[in-house]
C-alpha cells in the first residue's frame, strides 16, 4: 500500500495493535494515541523502514519495547508515555542518530 500517514488518535479503539500494520512499508507517521489499545507492541512495526514518528501514548500497552525498534534508522519521535510498559527501553535506541524525542 502507498499509505504514508496513519493518524487515528482519540477514537477510543479497543484491542491490540494489528501486526498487519507492519505491512504498511511506506508509512512515515503512526499515531494511535489516546485509545484503549492493549497487548504488546507488535514486533512487525520494527520492519517499517520509513517510519519517523510513533505516537502511542495514553493507551494500555503492555510488555517491553521490542529491540527491533532500534533498527528504525529514520525514527525522529517516539511517545510511549502513559501505558503499562515494563522492562527497559533498549540501549540501542541511543544509536538512532535521527531520534529527537523519546
Amino acid at each position: 500500500t502507498s499509505m504514508e500517514q496513519l493518524n487515528l488518535s482519540g477514537n477510543g479503539f479497543l484491542g491490540k495493535i494489528p501486526a498487519t500494520f507492519g505491512n504498511l512499508f511506506k508509512l512515515t507517521t503512526l499515531d494511535l494515541s489516546k485509545q484503549n489499545l492493549s497487548g504488546d507492541l507488535p514486533f512487525e512495526l520494527s520492519g517499517l523502514p520509513n517510519l519517523q514518528l510513533i505516537a502511542l501514548q495514553e493507551n494500555m500497552i503492555l510488555g517491553d519495547v521490542p529491540e527491533g525498534f532500534s533498527s528504525l534508522s529514520g525514527l525522529r519521535y517516539v511517545n510511549l508515555s502513559s501505558n503499562a510498559l515494563s522492562g527497559h527501553i533498549p540501549a540501542t535506541f541511543g544509536f538512532i542518530r535521527s531520534l529527537v524525542v523519546l
